[in-house]
């Protein structure tokens, strides 16, 4: 188990470096923050013009279904999609991206809406890790999808990994690869990182707005005094210290990894 476990935080750190160090025509940047959710204005918007149902739905299903040029993979593409997406958009536009500056490129990006949301992060690296491990079918089958055929980065909402995909766990006890959730004012999942260790250090990393810079970081996590102890402040709402005695923090392992759920990957 633990040689099992070791690998994977491995892959999942590597990972998780390719988003902190987006490569893109020859500089190196930050994957930026980004949430596709503008789908619920556009449905309002096609329902207020008359639009049947059925079409708006057949329309957002083509687009999760990546049967457009552009806009499926934004929130929730793997570090060469987005990439490959930004020289795309780039050369379509007719604003070329090479010999541009790392703060040029990371607005540019900015402004085609080309990030990574908090969920979206997370499966990527866990989707990479599993799959370099032969596993990916454990992983995928093991997350809690809200309707049988609708799987996949375009469905992994932070819901996916909570339910029935994971358990509940003590911060005193977290390991690699265990999840951080924080709940929202109706106490619903509302965003999520991943625990992996970086030599001899535990460190959170989370694809945020409220990071500074915003995006993909890795920051220490610790327990002291009977608290987790996390290492960043958040520019925008109350610091993780202080939400956990507010019941607003939760840890979680996936039970595809967990020891006590008996499962194939622990008994290698």
């Amino acid at each position: 188990m633990r040689n099992v476990l070791e690998n994977l935080n491995k892959l999942a750190l590597q990972r998780s470096r390719d988003y902190f160090e987006l490569e893109v025509c020859g500089k190196r940047i930050i994957t930026l923050y980004y949430i596709n959710n503008i789908q619920h204005g556009f449905e309002s918007l096609m329902k207020e013009s008359g639009i049947e149902d059925e079409f708006i739905s057949q329309t957002f299903q083509k687009y999760k279904n990546r049967q457009i040029p552009f806009g499926w993979y934004r929130g929730k593409g793997t570090p060469d999609e987005i990439k490959e997406s930004a020289v795309a958009i780039s050369n379509m536009v007719g604003l070329p991206l090479y010999g541009a500056t790392s703060y040029g490129i990371s607005e540019f990006m900015k402004l085609y809406g080309l990030g990574i949301d908090c969920s979206g992060f997370v499966y990527n690296v866990l989707k990479y890790a599993f799959t370099e491990c032969s596993n990916e079918e454990l992983f995928s089958s093991s997350l809690d999808w809200r309707e049988e055929g609708k799987t996949g980065v375009n469905y992994a909402g932070v819901f996916v990994f909570a339910g029935k995909a994971s358990e509940r766990m003590d911060p005193d006890k977290v390991q690699p690869l265990d999840l951080v959730f924080i709940k929202g004012i109706d106490k619903q999942y509302s965003h999520m990182g991943i625990l992996l260790l970086e030599g001899s250090k535990l460190k959170l990393f989370q694809s945020s707005l409220v990071t500074d810079p915003v995006g993909v970081t890795a920051t220490d996590y610790s327990f002291s005094g009977g608290q987790p102890v996390f290492g960043f402040a958040p520019t925008i709402g109350s610091r993780w210290d202080e939400l956990y005695k507010k019941g607003k923090v939760e840890f979680r392992r996936l039970r595809c990894i967990c020891c006590t759920s008996g499962c194939n990957i622990c008994s290698k």
